[in-house]
């Protein structure tokens, strides 16, 4: 580490966690980690690869895309630093006061956009995420099952007859049920890893990484129990006079033949055929 970039380190501790990593391999592995750097100074000469290279390949990928990196050069390069994808180019010698003060707009700059980001992820109604977040992990999750070789479950949750219940007690009453819903959901589903969101009107979606079919069902059987315990009347079901669910189940070890729709397709029969059946029952089905 040169002198001027240890001075640098001590000063941002002040303010900040700091890092440091010598090569383009140990940034990525940084940046794919499960807590994320919320910036990345970069020097433009790692010990393995430019640091351009790098800088690049965060571009490129959808998990690491959005942290901004900050290239630090003793060359004059800002054109090939922001055709890399860098947000600022800062060059050596370093004045430490200025780069600190510059880090310091980057990072609300972040934090602002993180923000902006969580609010198109999150359904109003619920407060929970939404369609476009349970895609985004459904993508993710199946990927990292993919690499694992462990099974991913979803459950797709529908609540019964919503429509009536909507007709027949007014808006007001509907939407308090589809919040009373989705927090019945959200304390039933507790494990770290697993994800609940709101996917359409009625419907709700869970991803459970490495949790297998009986485990599943097990789940599935728990969150039916507790969306009775809540006892909302529903005398306009036509399968019980409180609010009850059809769910949806597949569980499946993903290989590179399988996509993320495949498995939406194939929880999506399942609960198609949990209505098609009844009502108020989990089914299951095969991801093809």
């Amino acid at each position: 580490m040169s002198v001027s970039t240890k001075i640098l380190c001590e000063a941002l501790q002040h303010f900040y966690e700091v890092i440091v990593v010598n090569d383009g391999e140990k940034v990525l592995s940084a940046a794919r980690s499960e807590d994320p750097p919320d910036l990345i100074l970069l020097d433009t000469q790692l010990q393995t690869v430019e640091g351009y290279e790098t800088c690049k390949k965060l571009k490129r990928a959808e998990t690491t895309q959005n942290i901004p990196v900050i290239f630090i050069s003793a060359i004059e390069e800002e054109i090939k630093g922001f055709e890399a994808g860098c947000v600022d180019f800062i060059i050596k010698p370093l004045n430490i006061p200025i780069v600190v003060a510059r880090i310091k707009t980057h990072l609300n700059l972040k934090q602002k956009s993180d923000m902006l980001e969580n609010l198109l992820s999150i359904d109003r109604l619920t407060n929970i995420p939404n369609k476009r977040r349970f895609d985004e992990t459904l993508e993710m999750e199946v990927g990292r099952a993919r690499r694992s070789k462990l099974p991913i479950s979803i459950i797709f949750i529908e609540v019964d007859f919503i429509n009536s219940f909507y007709e027949n007690y007014g808006f007001s009453a509907g939407d308090f049920c589809l919040d009373n819903v989705a927090k019945v959901l959200e304390q039933t589903i507790r494990r770290p890893a697993d994800f609940v969101a709101r996917y359409g009107q009625e419907k709700f979606g869970a991803i459970l990484p490495e949790t297998e079919l009986q485990q599943t069902l097990t789940l599935a059987s728990k969150i039916e129990s507790n969306i009775k315990k809540l006892n909302i009347p529903h005398s306009h079901s036509q399968v019980s006079d409180v609010i009850t669910l059809s769910q949806g189940v597949i569980t499946s070890v993903p290989n590179d033949e399988l996509s993320p729709w495949d498995y939406i397709k194939a929880v999506d029969n399942a609960l198609t055929q949990a209505k098609e059946q009844g009502y108020n029952q989990i089914k299951t089905a095969s991801v093809e």
